[in-house]
Protein backbone atom coordinates (compact mmCIF):
# COMPACT_ATOMS: atom_id res chain seq x y z
CA UNK A 1 0.00 0.00 0.00
CA UNK A 2 1.29 3.45 -0.88
CA UNK A 3 2.16 5.89 1.89
CA UNK A 4 -0.61 8.38 1.10
CA UNK A 5 -3.21 5.60 0.84
CA UNK A 6 -2.14 4.18 4.20
CA UNK A 7 -2.25 7.56 5.97
CA UNK A 8 -5.64 8.33 4.44
CA UNK A 9 -7.18 5.00 5.54
CA UNK A 10 -5.57 4.74 8.97
CA UNK A 11 -5.46 8.41 10.07
CA UNK A 12 -7.39 10.87 7.90
CA UNK A 13 -10.59 8.88 7.34
CA UNK A 14 -11.10 7.97 11.04
CA UNK A 15 -10.51 11.62 12.04
CA UNK A 16 -12.91 12.65 9.22
CA UNK A 17 -10.40 15.01 7.59
CA UNK A 18 -12.35 14.98 4.33
CA UNK A 19 -10.68 18.00 2.73
CA UNK A 20 -7.12 16.75 3.32
CA UNK A 21 -5.03 14.85 0.77
CA UNK A 22 -1.58 14.28 -0.73
CA UNK A 23 -2.29 15.56 -4.25
CA UNK A 24 1.08 16.54 -5.72
CA UNK A 25 -0.47 19.17 -7.99
CA UNK A 26 -3.76 20.23 -6.38
CA UNK A 27 -6.26 21.69 -8.83
CA UNK A 28 -9.67 23.27 -8.34
CA UNK A 29 -11.31 26.28 -6.73
CA UNK A 30 -11.15 24.66 -3.28
CA UNK A 31 -7.37 25.13 -3.18
CA UNK A 32 -5.73 28.42 -2.20
CA UNK A 33 -3.19 30.00 -4.53
CA UNK A 34 0.25 30.99 -3.31
CA UNK A 35 1.66 34.50 -3.58
CA UNK A 36 4.94 36.28 -2.92
CA UNK A 37 5.21 38.92 -0.23
CA UNK A 38 4.66 41.45 -3.06
CA UNK A 39 1.34 39.93 -4.06
CA UNK A 40 2.55 38.11 -7.17
CA UNK A 41 1.07 34.66 -7.76
CA UNK A 42 3.62 31.84 -7.75
CA UNK A 43 3.20 28.41 -9.38
CA UNK A 44 2.58 25.52 -7.03
CA UNK A 45 5.83 23.71 -6.21
CA UNK A 46 5.08 20.07 -5.34
CA UNK A 47 7.01 17.92 -2.90
CA UNK A 48 7.14 14.58 -4.68
CA UNK A 49 8.56 12.73 -1.67
CA UNK A 50 5.25 12.85 0.13
CA UNK A 51 6.33 11.84 3.66
CA UNK A 52 8.54 14.97 3.63
CA UNK A 53 5.49 17.25 3.69
CA UNK A 54 3.25 17.05 0.60
CA UNK A 55 0.10 17.39 2.70
CA UNK A 56 -2.82 19.66 1.78
CA UNK A 57 -5.40 20.52 4.39
CA UNK A 58 -7.95 23.10 5.53
CA UNK A 59 -8.49 25.09 8.74
CA UNK A 60 -11.42 22.92 9.86
CA UNK A 61 -9.51 19.70 9.16
CA UNK A 62 -6.47 20.95 11.09
CA UNK A 63 -8.76 21.70 14.04
CA UNK A 64 -9.87 18.05 13.95
CA UNK A 65 -6.21 17.01 13.75
CA UNK A 66 -5.41 19.04 16.89
CA UNK A 67 -8.32 17.47 18.81
CA UNK A 68 -7.01 14.06 17.75
CA UNK A 69 -3.77 14.84 19.59
CA UNK A 70 -5.43 16.52 22.57
CA UNK A 71 -7.64 13.46 23.06
CA UNK A 72 -4.59 11.17 23.03
CA UNK A 73 -5.45 9.56 19.70
CA UNK A 74 -9.11 8.98 20.56
CA UNK A 75 -11.75 10.07 18.01
CA UNK A 76 -15.31 9.68 19.30
CA UNK A 77 -15.09 6.18 20.78
CA UNK A 78 -12.40 4.86 18.47
CA UNK A 79 -8.72 4.72 19.50
CA UNK A 80 -7.18 5.70 16.15
CA UNK A 81 -3.63 5.80 17.54
CA UNK A 82 -2.48 4.56 20.93
CA UNK A 83 -1.57 7.23 23.47
CA UNK A 84 1.76 5.44 23.97
CA UNK A 85 2.48 5.85 20.24
CA UNK A 86 1.99 9.60 20.50
CA UNK A 87 4.29 9.57 23.54
CA UNK A 88 6.94 7.93 21.36
CA UNK A 89 6.40 10.44 18.56
CA UNK A 90 6.90 13.36 20.93
CA UNK A 91 9.95 12.04 22.75
CA UNK A 92 13.26 13.33 21.32
CA UNK A 93 15.54 10.35 21.79
CA UNK A 94 17.12 10.18 18.37
CA UNK A 95 20.22 12.33 18.65
CA UNK A 96 23.39 12.07 20.68
CA UNK A 97 22.48 15.10 22.80
CA UNK A 98 18.90 13.94 23.41
CA UNK A 99 20.21 10.62 24.69
CA UNK A 100 22.55 12.60 26.94
CA UNK A 101 19.54 14.32 28.52
CA UNK A 102 18.40 17.32 26.43
CA UNK A 103 14.58 17.03 26.72
CA UNK A 104 13.65 19.11 23.66
CA UNK A 105 14.21 18.51 19.95
CA UNK A 106 13.00 16.21 17.17
CA UNK A 107 10.85 13.20 17.83
CA UNK A 108 9.15 11.32 14.97
CA UNK A 109 7.78 13.96 12.59
CA UNK A 110 7.15 16.02 15.69
CA UNK A 111 9.32 18.39 17.68
CA UNK A 112 9.42 20.72 20.65
CA UNK A 113 11.88 23.53 21.19
CA UNK A 114 10.18 26.34 23.14
CA UNK A 115 11.99 26.95 26.40
CA UNK A 116 10.81 30.50 27.19
CA UNK A 117 7.09 29.68 27.31
CA UNK A 118 5.54 27.88 30.33
CA UNK A 119 3.74 25.44 28.02
CA UNK A 120 5.83 22.94 26.07
CA UNK A 121 4.20 22.79 22.63
CA UNK A 122 4.73 19.89 20.25
CA UNK A 123 4.10 19.99 16.52
CA UNK A 124 5.67 20.87 13.20
CA UNK A 125 5.82 23.54 10.54
CA UNK A 126 6.65 23.76 6.89
CA UNK A 127 6.45 25.75 3.72
CA UNK A 128 6.93 25.95 -0.02
CA UNK A 129 6.90 28.89 -2.41
CA UNK A 130 3.80 30.91 -1.58
CA UNK A 131 2.76 28.95 1.51
CA UNK A 132 3.83 28.76 5.16
CA UNK A 133 2.13 26.73 7.90
CA UNK A 134 2.58 25.60 11.47
CA UNK A 135 0.70 23.70 14.15
CA UNK A 136 1.39 23.11 17.82
CA UNK A 137 -0.37 21.51 20.75
CA UNK A 138 0.01 20.55 24.41
CA UNK A 139 -1.80 17.43 25.58
CA UNK A 140 -0.94 18.27 29.17
CA UNK A 141 -2.73 21.63 29.03
CA UNK A 142 -5.26 20.70 26.30
CA UNK A 143 -4.52 23.59 24.01
CA UNK A 144 -3.27 23.99 20.47
CA UNK A 145 -3.21 26.08 17.32
CA UNK A 146 -2.90 25.72 13.55
CA UNK A 147 -1.98 28.67 11.36
CA UNK A 148 -1.04 29.17 7.73
CA UNK A 149 -0.77 31.86 5.10
CA UNK A 150 -0.56 31.90 1.32
CA UNK A 151 1.80 34.86 1.03
CA UNK A 152 5.02 32.96 1.66
CA UNK A 153 5.86 35.11 4.70
CA UNK A 154 7.36 33.80 7.91
CA UNK A 155 5.07 33.81 10.94
CA UNK A 156 7.53 33.47 13.80
CA UNK A 157 6.34 36.55 15.68
CA UNK A 158 2.68 35.65 15.20
CA UNK A 159 3.25 32.06 16.36
CA UNK A 160 5.10 33.25 19.47
CA UNK A 161 2.22 35.64 20.18
CA UNK A 162 -0.24 32.76 19.89
CA UNK A 163 1.77 30.57 22.22
CA UNK A 164 2.13 33.29 24.83
CA UNK A 165 -1.61 34.05 24.61
CA UNK A 166 -2.55 30.39 25.10
CA UNK A 167 -0.04 30.06 27.96
CA UNK A 168 -1.59 32.84 30.03
CA UNK A 169 -2.35 31.70 33.55
CA UNK A 170 -0.28 28.52 33.28
CA UNK A 171 1.98 28.02 36.28
CA UNK A 172 5.68 28.18 35.45
CA UNK A 173 7.35 24.73 35.60
CA UNK A 174 10.05 24.11 38.14
CA UNK A 175 13.52 23.25 36.83
CA UNK A 176 15.85 22.68 39.83
CA UNK A 177 19.14 24.57 39.63
CA UNK A 178 22.22 22.64 40.78
CA UNK A 179 25.78 23.77 41.64
CA UNK A 180 28.16 24.02 38.68
CA UNK A 181 30.52 21.05 38.38
CA UNK A 182 33.57 23.13 37.48
CA UNK A 183 35.86 20.14 37.12
CA UNK A 184 33.56 18.47 34.59
CA UNK A 185 32.82 21.76 32.83
CA UNK A 186 36.53 22.48 32.31
CA UNK A 187 36.61 19.94 29.47
CA UNK A 188 33.92 21.88 27.61
CA UNK A 189 35.35 25.38 27.79
CA UNK A 190 36.54 26.67 24.45
CA UNK A 191 35.43 27.44 20.92
CA UNK A 192 32.66 25.61 19.04
CA UNK A 193 31.53 25.63 15.41
CA UNK A 194 28.25 24.58 13.82
CA UNK A 195 28.25 21.03 12.42
CA UNK A 196 24.65 20.24 11.47
CA UNK A 197 23.65 22.41 8.54
CA UNK A 198 20.11 21.77 7.37
CA UNK A 199 20.96 23.13 3.92
CA UNK A 200 24.21 21.49 2.84
CA UNK A 201 24.59 23.90 -0.07
CA UNK A 202 25.28 26.68 2.44
CA UNK A 203 27.06 24.57 5.06
CA UNK A 204 30.32 26.41 4.41
CA UNK A 205 28.74 29.64 5.68
CA UNK A 206 27.65 27.89 8.87
CA UNK A 207 31.17 26.57 9.39
CA UNK A 208 32.56 30.04 8.80
CA UNK A 209 30.14 32.23 10.75
CA UNK A 210 28.06 30.08 13.14
CA UNK A 211 30.22 29.68 16.19
CA UNK A 212 30.10 29.98 19.96
CA UNK A 213 32.68 30.47 22.67
CA UNK A 214 32.05 28.79 26.04
CA UNK A 215 33.54 30.54 29.06
CA UNK A 216 33.38 30.05 32.83
CA UNK A 217 33.70 33.11 35.06
CA UNK A 218 32.97 33.20 38.82
CA UNK A 219 31.11 29.87 38.76
CA UNK A 220 28.91 31.03 35.87
CA UNK A 221 28.94 29.65 32.32
CA UNK A 222 28.73 32.20 29.52
CA UNK A 223 28.13 31.65 25.82
CA UNK A 224 29.28 34.15 23.22
CA UNK A 225 28.03 33.69 19.68
CA UNK A 226 29.73 35.29 16.68
CA UNK A 227 29.17 39.06 16.63
CA UNK A 228 26.82 38.92 19.65
CA UNK A 229 27.05 39.76 23.35
CA UNK A 230 27.72 36.91 25.81
CA UNK A 231 24.85 35.52 27.89
CA UNK A 232 24.73 33.29 30.95
CA UNK A 233 23.28 29.80 31.33
CA UNK A 234 22.66 28.04 34.65
CA UNK A 235 23.18 24.32 35.45
CA UNK A 236 20.10 22.21 36.13
CA UNK A 237 19.49 18.63 37.21
CA UNK A 238 19.73 16.00 34.48
CA UNK A 239 17.71 12.92 35.48
CA UNK A 240 17.57 11.65 31.89
CA UNK A 241 21.24 11.33 30.95
CA UNK A 242 24.88 11.96 31.73
CA UNK A 243 25.39 15.27 29.89
CA UNK A 244 25.88 18.62 31.60
CA UNK A 245 22.45 20.23 31.28
CA UNK A 246 21.73 23.99 31.43
CA UNK A 247 18.96 26.49 30.83
CA UNK A 248 19.07 30.15 29.96
CA UNK A 249 18.35 32.70 32.67
CA UNK A 250 14.94 33.42 31.08
CA UNK A 251 14.17 29.81 30.15
CA UNK A 252 11.58 27.61 31.82
CA UNK A 253 13.03 24.40 30.40
CA UNK A 254 16.57 23.08 29.82
CA UNK A 255 17.94 24.63 26.64
CA UNK A 256 21.65 23.62 26.38
CA UNK A 257 23.66 20.47 26.94
CA UNK A 258 27.32 19.49 26.82
CA UNK A 259 28.50 15.95 26.17
CA UNK A 260 31.03 14.06 24.02
CA UNK A 261 30.51 12.21 20.77
CA UNK A 262 31.75 8.73 19.91
CA UNK A 263 35.15 10.17 18.94
CA UNK A 264 35.54 11.85 22.33
CA UNK A 265 35.06 15.36 20.91
CA UNK A 266 33.23 17.84 23.14
CA UNK A 267 29.88 18.85 21.66
CA UNK A 268 27.15 21.32 22.55
CA UNK A 269 23.51 21.37 21.46
CA UNK A 270 20.71 23.86 22.06
CA UNK A 271 16.93 23.74 22.08
CA UNK A 272 16.78 25.22 18.58
CA UNK A 273 16.25 22.24 16.29
CA UNK A 274 19.48 21.21 14.59
CA UNK A 275 21.82 23.40 16.63
CA UNK A 276 24.70 20.98 17.11
CA UNK A 277 28.22 22.33 17.58
CA UNK A 278 31.60 20.66 18.08
CA UNK A 279 34.62 22.01 19.91
CA UNK A 280 37.46 23.10 17.65
CA UNK A 281 40.51 25.34 17.54
CA UNK A 282 39.69 29.03 17.34
CA UNK A 283 42.80 29.82 15.31
CA UNK A 284 41.70 27.78 12.33
CA UNK A 285 38.27 29.39 12.14
CA UNK A 286 39.70 32.88 12.66
CA UNK A 287 42.23 32.33 9.88
CA UNK A 288 39.48 31.29 7.46
CA UNK A 289 37.38 34.32 8.38
CA UNK A 290 40.29 36.70 7.84
CA UNK A 291 41.16 35.09 4.50
CA UNK A 292 37.55 35.13 3.31
CA UNK A 293 36.77 38.71 4.34
CA UNK A 294 40.19 39.92 3.21
CA UNK A 295 39.78 38.27 -0.19
CA UNK A 296 36.35 39.85 -0.65
CA UNK A 297 37.75 43.28 0.25
CA UNK A 298 40.65 42.91 -2.17
CA UNK A 299 38.36 41.79 -5.00
CA UNK A 300 36.17 44.82 -4.36
CA UNK A 301 39.21 47.07 -4.47
CA UNK A 302 40.18 45.52 -7.80
CA UNK A 303 36.91 46.75 -9.32
CA UNK A 304 37.68 50.30 -8.22
CA UNK A 305 41.26 50.00 -9.45
CA UNK A 306 40.06 48.67 -12.80
CA UNK A 307 37.87 51.74 -13.28
CA UNK A 308 40.91 53.96 -12.66
CA UNK A 309 43.07 51.88 -15.03
CA UNK A 310 40.34 52.09 -17.66
CA UNK A 311 40.45 55.87 -17.47
CA UNK A 312 44.25 55.73 -17.88
CA UNK A 313 43.86 53.45 -20.89
CA UNK A 314 41.26 55.75 -22.46
CA UNK A 315 43.69 58.66 -22.05
CA UNK A 316 46.49 56.53 -23.57
CA UNK A 317 48.43 56.64 -20.32
CA UNK A 318 48.24 52.85 -20.07
CA UNK A 319 48.57 50.37 -22.98
CA UNK A 320 45.39 48.36 -23.59
CA UNK A 321 47.17 44.96 -23.30
CA UNK A 322 48.44 46.01 -19.87
CA UNK A 323 44.93 47.17 -18.90
CA UNK A 324 43.44 43.78 -19.74
CA UNK A 325 46.08 42.03 -17.63
CA UNK A 326 45.31 44.30 -14.69
CA UNK A 327 41.54 43.78 -15.12
CA UNK A 328 41.69 40.01 -14.52
CA UNK A 329 40.97 40.16 -10.72
CA UNK A 330 37.94 42.39 -11.37
CA UNK A 331 36.68 39.76 -13.84
CA UNK A 332 36.97 37.28 -10.97
CA UNK A 333 34.83 39.69 -8.90
CA UNK A 334 32.30 39.72 -11.73
CA UNK A 335 32.30 35.90 -11.69
CA UNK A 336 31.59 35.96 -7.96
CA UNK A 337 28.73 38.39 -8.54
CA UNK A 338 27.34 36.00 -11.17
CA UNK A 339 27.41 33.17 -8.62
CA UNK A 340 25.68 35.23 -5.92
CA UNK A 341 23.00 36.55 -8.28
CA UNK A 342 22.44 33.14 -9.89
CA UNK A 343 22.00 31.35 -6.56
CA UNK A 344 19.81 34.13 -5.11
CA UNK A 345 17.48 34.19 -8.11
CA UNK A 346 17.29 30.41 -8.19
CA UNK A 347 16.18 30.26 -4.56
CA UNK A 348 13.73 33.12 -5.03
CA UNK A 349 11.91 31.05 -7.68
CA UNK A 350 12.38 27.35 -7.00
CA UNK A 351 9.69 26.37 -9.49
CA UNK A 352 12.24 26.50 -12.31
CA UNK A 353 15.29 25.36 -10.34
CA UNK A 354 15.20 21.84 -11.75
CA UNK A 355 15.67 22.99 -15.33
CA UNK A 356 18.70 24.39 -17.11
CA UNK A 357 18.11 28.14 -17.16
CA UNK A 358 19.79 31.52 -17.06
CA UNK A 359 20.28 31.55 -13.28
CA UNK A 360 21.75 28.06 -13.13
CA UNK A 361 24.06 28.70 -16.07
CA UNK A 362 25.12 32.03 -14.54
CA UNK A 363 26.13 30.23 -11.34
CA UNK A 364 27.91 27.44 -13.21
CA UNK A 365 29.85 29.81 -15.48
CA UNK A 366 30.71 32.18 -12.63
CA UNK A 367 32.57 29.50 -10.68
CA UNK A 368 34.73 28.59 -13.70
CA UNK A 369 35.45 32.26 -14.40
CA UNK A 370 36.77 32.59 -10.84
CA UNK A 371 39.00 29.53 -11.26
CA UNK A 372 40.30 30.71 -14.65
CA UNK A 373 41.07 34.16 -13.23
CA UNK A 374 42.89 32.58 -10.29
CA UNK A 375 45.35 30.87 -12.65
CA UNK A 376 45.65 33.87 -14.99
CA UNK A 377 46.14 36.49 -12.26
CA UNK A 378 48.76 34.32 -10.54
CA UNK A 379 50.71 34.07 -13.79
CA UNK A 380 50.51 37.83 -14.41
CA UNK A 381 51.37 38.55 -10.78
CA UNK A 382 54.60 36.54 -11.00
CA UNK A 383 55.45 38.13 -14.37
CA UNK A 384 55.14 41.62 -12.86
CA UNK A 385 58.20 40.98 -10.69
CA UNK A 386 60.18 40.04 -13.79
CA UNK A 387 59.34 43.23 -15.67
CA UNK A 388 59.89 46.89 -14.95
CA UNK A 389 56.61 47.28 -13.06
CA UNK A 390 56.85 49.41 -9.91
CA UNK A 391 57.20 47.37 -6.74
CA UNK A 392 54.09 48.77 -4.93
CA UNK A 393 51.90 47.83 -7.90
CA UNK A 394 53.49 44.38 -8.20
CA UNK A 395 52.89 43.71 -4.51
CA UNK A 396 49.27 44.92 -4.74
CA UNK A 397 48.61 42.78 -7.81
CA UNK A 398 50.07 39.65 -6.22
CA UNK A 399 47.67 40.20 -3.30
CA UNK A 400 44.82 40.48 -5.81
CA UNK A 401 45.97 37.22 -7.40
CA UNK A 402 46.07 35.64 -3.94
CA UNK A 403 42.47 36.76 -3.31
CA UNK A 404 41.39 35.15 -6.60
CA UNK A 405 43.06 31.89 -5.60
CA UNK A 406 41.52 31.97 -2.11
CA UNK A 407 38.03 32.59 -3.51
CA UNK A 408 38.43 29.65 -5.88
CA UNK A 409 39.58 27.47 -2.96
CA UNK A 410 36.62 28.57 -0.83
CA UNK A 411 34.22 27.64 -3.63
CA UNK A 412 35.96 24.29 -4.11
CA UNK A 413 35.81 23.53 -0.38
CA UNK A 414 32.10 24.44 -0.35
CA UNK A 415 31.42 22.11 -3.27
CA UNK A 416 30.40 25.02 -5.49
CA UNK A 417 33.04 24.74 -8.20
CA UNK A 418 31.17 23.82 -11.38
CA UNK A 419 27.91 23.87 -9.38
CA UNK A 420 24.94 22.70 -11.46
CA UNK A 421 21.91 23.92 -9.51
CA UNK A 422 19.51 22.22 -11.91
CA UNK A 423 20.77 18.81 -10.75
CA UNK A 424 19.78 19.39 -7.11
Amino acid sequence: MKYDQYITQVILDPIVMEASNFNSVPKGDQYAKGYTDRGQEVPFLPIYHRPAGAFNSSASDMAKFLFFYLNNGLVDSAQVVLSSTIDLMEKPLYTLTNRAGLPVGYGIGNYSYDTRIPVQFHGHDGGIDGFVSSYGYSREHRMGFAISNNAGQGMGDMINLLKHFLSQGVAAPSTPVVPLDKEAMAAFEGFYTFKASRNQLFAFMDRLLSSCEVMVDNDTVYLKQFAKDPFAIVPVANPGGDGLLFRGVRDYYPSHIFTKNDDGVAVMATSVVGNYLEKTEYGGVLTKRILFIGSLALLLSSVIATVVWFIFAMNKALPWPEFFKRAVPSISAAGLLMVVVGVSKTFSDLSGAGEVGVNGLMTYAGTWIILFCAFLSTRFGIMNFKTDQKLPFSVYYIFLAFSCVMMALFLYDAGWMGLKLWEY
